[in-house]
């Protein structure tokens, strides 16, 4: 999931973590789309955000986005590609 930059995304996140925060923080919205594993990134989110449905919305909603975007570049990449994943479903 590393290195996902696409707008919409780091929109849709900023809106959530200033919600669960209170206020706006680029640091954090940067960092939560470092995460190369999603079981990583759930844990960040429920230590730092707690356990609650909204940290949880947050995670899910998180990992689900960064998926479909590295679906979609996988797709329109110019390569042979395994039909079989599970970007393809």
């Amino acid at each position: 999931m590393a290195g996902i930059g696409n707008s919409d995304v780091k929109a849709w996140l900023s809106t959530q973590v200033s919600i669960l925060l209170g206020f706006e923080s680029d640091e954090a919205v940067d960092y939560l789309l470092t995460f190369t594993s999603a079981a990583e990134l759930r844990e960040y989110v429920s230590e730092f955000f707690g356990n609650g449905a909204a940290a949880e919305e947050l995670a899910s909603g998180l990992v689900q986005r960064m998926t479909f975007e590295v679906c979609m570049a996988f797709l329109r990449a110019p390569t042979l590609h395994n039909r079989n994943s599970s970007c393809s479903q």
